[in-house]
């Protein structure tokens, strides 16, 4: 963890770990229109077990989790790059400005405008972006703690 991380020293709490995994899991193979069926084939597992893992109340190996990813074309830490603890007494985690759906969104686009082969468009399409986001006003809160 970072140093400057509040929950550093803070026991994981496995379930919501878990939980959490198995979302982004979903999320990954959804994101790729694939079904259920079709992943747990390639993982050779029954989907039994991987909508035990996708609902986080199986634990997913480090192993498997490896074999995952290499199927859904991500690397392992994608599945933990969200995750924070649940709060506990004096530890808001919640960032109220950006929500999972919005991430995910944006992980899509990345992900698309990265498989663009041409680097014209894809460099196109970032700078059009930046200009878009450069046009939206900052949130409150981000304001604030200019």
């Amino acid at each position: 963890m970072r140093r400057d991380d509040p929950d550093e020293g803070l026991p994981i709490d496995q379930t919501a770990l878990d939980k959490h995994v198995g979302s982004e899991i979903a999320k990954r193979r959804l994101a790729l229109t694939m079904s259920a069926a079709t992943l747990a084939d390639l993982l050779s597992i029954s989907t039994g077990v991987l909508s035990a893992y996708e609902r986080g109340t199986n634990s997913v190996s480090g192993q498997r989790l490896v074999e995952i990813a290499k199927v859904l074309r991500v690397s392992p830490s994608f599945f933990f790059h969200k995750f924070t603890q649940p709060k506990s007494a004096g530890h808001d985690n919640a960032d109220p400005e950006i929500s999972d759906v919005a991430a995910s969104d944006a992980l899509i686009v990345s992900n698309i405008v990265a498989n663009i082969r041409d680097r014209a468009v894809r460099l196109a399409i970032i700078e059009h972006a930046v200009k878009a986001c450069a046009a939206v006003p900052a949130p409150p809160s981000a304001r604030a703690a200019r």
